[in-house]
C-alpha cells in the first residue's frame, strides 16, 4: 500500500535525529488485531524486514513499549543491534505503533531514545488526526522547539530557548509564553531576552492579550481578514497601537481539556498568519506547552509543592468526580472524629517476671567435696528433704581423733584423782570437756553435711548432679528455695511511663506458660532507682498477685497490664511518639 506522506516526513525527521539509526516502520491499526494502512517505513518500503513488523505488532497486541535486541544481526562478529517499539494510543484507544532498530545502545541510550519516541508520537497522534501539514520545514520546526524544550534542564533557559527558536523560524518580532496562574496567564519568557521587567506596561499589554484568547477559548490574529470572525480583539488591538509590531496571532495552549497558558506572535509589516502558519502554531503549543509546564512544576520548592498537593486534593473533593478521594477523605474525617472524641481505657504494658516471695538459699557449710545430689532446679521439695551430700570423711577421721584424746584424758584424770594431785585432775577435766566439745562441733559439722530443705517449697536454683566431685568452699551457693503459694511479681515499667504508676493501681497478668487466663494483681512498692537493660532504662515495680494457681512457678515471664485511667483513644495511641518527639525538639535546641 501506498505510503502516506506524513507519515513518511515524520519518520525520516525521527531517525535523523537518532544517530545510527538502521531502519524504521510505523504503522496505524484500525482494531486491536488487524494492522492496516496508512504506514510508512525508512529509509524504503522494500527494506523493512519481517522481525520489524512482528515487533511492531507485538507492541500492538500488548499496548506497551517493546526494547529487545535483533534477532538478525546477533551473530559472534557483530553485536545485535537494539529494537525499539511504542504504542501510539490516543484518548485510551489503540492507534498503531513505531519501530526503529538501531546500533547497539546502553540501558541508558535506550531510554533516551525511547524518551524522543514518545514524544514524537504525541505530536503525530495530534498531526494524524488533523490532517493538515503540508510542509516538511514546518514538520521540522516543530520537532526543533520540542526538542530545545527536552535538552534545557531549568524552565526558564527552556522556555527562552522555546520562544527564541520559534520567533527565528516563523520569522517573528517577538514570541511571548505565558502559564495560567490564578485567573490571569503570567507571562514567563519573551524571545530574544533572558530578563524582562514582568510589571512593564508591554508585559502587562501581552498578558492581556493571552487573557482574551484564553477567555474566548479560541486562536485570535490581529487585523481581522474578514468580517465573519467575531472574536473580541480589543487588547489585540491596544499591543499593536503601543509595540512596533503589525500583526499578533495568540494561541491558548491547552492540556487535559483545560487552558494551562498561552503562546503570543507578534510579526512585522510583510507576516502573514495564514491557516498553515496557525496550524504549526496549535501544534507547537499543543507539545511544549505542557513540556514547559511540568519543568516549572518540577523546579517548585517542596513547600510550595506540598501546598499544592493539599490544593488540589481539596478541589477534588468539591467537584462531581474522584468518587475514591471522596471516599477516602470521608472515611479519614470519620475516624479522625472518632479516636479524637472516643476514650478507651489506659494500660501502661510491661515485662513482668514472677519471683517467689520469700526465697532461701542452701550453701556450703564448710569447705568440701560433693558427694551426692538428690534434687535440682525445678523439683518440687519437702521440709527437711536432703538435696545433697558433702564429703565427711576428714570429719569422722577428725571426730575419732577426739574421742581417743578425750578417753586418754578421762583416763589420766582418774590416774591423778587416785594419787590425790588435784592440780593434774583439774587440768585433764578441763581437757576431757574440751575434748567433748570438739566432738559437739564435729557431729555438727557432720549434721550440716546433709543438705537439707528449709521449708516446702520449689528449687529454683542449683543442680549438683553436674559437679558430683567438685570441690566447694564456705559460703558457696548450691541451691535456691521459693515456696509455692507466696509469689510477687516484678514489672518492668519504662521511664517514659514510670510517672503514670502509683501504689495501690491495679492491672492483670497473663503468662504465655498459661494460656487463656490472666491473674489480678496490686501495685506494692515502685523501685526509686532505674535499671539499664537491653539499651532502655526501666523501674522495677514489685506487685502483688490478689489470685493465685497451682501452675504458678518462680522465673515465669509475661505481660502486666497497670491500669491507669481513661483517656482519649488518640492520645492511647500517639503519646509515646508525641514524647519522644519533643524530646529531640528539645536536644536540637529547636
Amino acid at each position: 500500500m501506498k505510503s502516506d506522506a506524513l507519515l513518511q516526513s515524520w519518520l525520516a525527521i525521527q531517525c535523523n535525529m537518532i544517530a545510527g539509526a538502521a531502519q524504521a516502520l510505523v504503522i496505524f491499526s484500525d482494531s486491536d488485531k488487524t494492522p492496516s494502512a496508512p504506514w510508512g517505513s525508512w529509509p524504503n518500503e522494500a527494506g523493512v524486514t519481517e522481525e520489524l513488523k512482528e515487533v511492531a505488532n507485538r507492541a500492538l497486541t500488548q499496548k506497551t513499549t517493546i526494547i529487545e535486541s535483533s534477532k538478525q544481526s546477533n551473530t559472534e562478529d557483530f553485536e545485535a543491534n537494539s529494537i525499539i517499539a511504542c504504542p501510539l494510543i490516543n484518548h485510551g484507544e489503540l492507534k498503531g505503533a513505531v519501530v526503529v532498530e538501531m546500533t547497539s545502545r546502553s540501558i541508558e541510550q535506550q531510554e533516551a531514545v525511547r524518551k524522543l519516541l514518545q514524544w514524537g508520537v504525541l505530536w503525530l497522534q495530534f498531526a494524524h488526526q488533523q490532517r493538515k501539514v503540508k510542509s516538511s520545514d514546518h514538520l521540522l520546526t516543530i520537532f526543533q522547539c520540542v526538542i530545545l524544550c527536552l535538552e534545557n534542564e531549568g524552565f526558564q533557559a527552556a522556555a527562552t530557548a522555546f520562544v527564541t527558536e520559534l520567533a527565528v523560524q516563523l520569522n517573528c518580532v517577538r514570541v511571548s509564553f505565558g502559564l495560567l496562574k490564578g485567573k490571569h496567564i503570567k507571562i514567563k519568557a519573551l524571545s530574544h531576552s533572558a530578563q524582562f521587567n514582568p510589571s512593564s506596561s508591554l508585559i502587562g499589554l501581552i498578558g492581556g492579550v493571552m487573557d482574551e484568547a484564553m477567555d474566548q477559548d479560541a486562536i485570535i490574529r490581529y487585523p481581522l481578514e474578514d468580517n465573519k470572525n467575531a472574536a473580541i480583539t480589543r487588547a489585540h488591538q491596544a499591543l499593536l497601537q503601543k509595540s512596533e509590531s503589525h500583526t499578533v496571532c495568540t494561541v491558548p495552549i491547552v492540556h487535559d481539556q483545560h487552558i494551562i497558558g498561552g503562546l503570543t506572535f507578534e510579526g512585522s509589516e510583510t507576516q502573514i498568519f495564514d491557516d498553515d502558519t496557525i496550524l504549526v502554531c496549535e501544534q507547537v503549543a499543543s507539545l511544549a506547552g505542557p513540556i514547559l509546564e511540568l519543568k516549572r512544576l518540577n523546579e517548585r520548592p517542596l513547600l510550595t509543592k506540598a501546598i499544592d498537593s493539599y490544593k488540589e486534593f481539596c478541589s477534588g473533593l468539591l467537584g462531581s468526580q474522584y468518587l475514591t478521594r471522596k471516599l477516602l477523605a470521608l472515611t479519614a474525617l470519620v475516624l479522625s472524629v472518632f479516636f479524637f472524641t472516643v476514650e478507651g481505657e489506659y494500660k501502661v504494658n510491661a515485662d513482668s517476671v514472677l519471683e517467689g516471695r520469700i526465697q532461701r538459699v542452701v550453701v556450703a557449710p564448710r569447705e568440701g567435696f560433693i558427694v551426692e545430689a538428690h534434687a535440682r532446679a525445678g523439683d518440687i521439695v519437702k521440709e527437711g528433704m536432703v538435696l545433697g551430700i558433702l564429703d565427711d570423711k576428714d570429719l569422722k577421721l577428725e571426730r575419732l581423733k577426739w574421742i581417743s584424746e578425750k578417753q586418754r584424758y578421762s583416763k589420766e584424770s582418774r590416774e591423778a584423782m587416785a594419787q590425790h594431785d588435784r592440780a593434774k585432775v583439774s587440768i585433764l577435766n578441763a581437757q576431757v570437756r574440751q575434748a567433748k566439745a570438739k566432738i559437739d562441733l564435729i557431729d555438727a559439722q557432720l549434721e550440716r553435711t546433709r543438705l537439707v530443705a528449709p521449708f516446702d517449697g520449689i528449687v529454683i536454683e542449683g543442680d549438683l548432679n553436674q559437679s558430683l566431685g567438685s570441690p566447694v568452699s564456705r559460703g558457696d551457693i548450691l541451691f535456691k528455695i521459693a515456696p509455692l503459694d507466696q509469689y510477687r511479681m516484678i514489672l518492668k515499667v519504662d521511664e517514659r511511663e514510670i510517672t503514670e504508676i502509683d501504689m495501690g493501681q491495679r492491672g492483670q497478668l497473663a503468662l504465655p506458660g498459661i494460656s487463656g487466663k490472666t491473674f489480678q494483681f496490686i501495685v506494692a512498692n515502685i523501685t526509686p532507682v532505674s535499671i539499664a537493660e537491653e539499651g532502655r532504662n526501666y523501674f522495677r515495680v514489685e506487685t502483688r498477685l490478689e489470685t493465685g494457681s497451682d501452675q504458678l512457678r518462680p522465673g515465669m515471664e509475661g505481660i502486666g497490664k497497670i491500669a491507669i485511667g481513661r483517656r482519649k483513644l488518640i492520645w492511647i495511641w500517639t503519646h509515646k511518639l508525641v514524647s519522644t518527639f519533643r524530646y529531640w525538639l528539645w536536644a536540637q535546641g529547636i
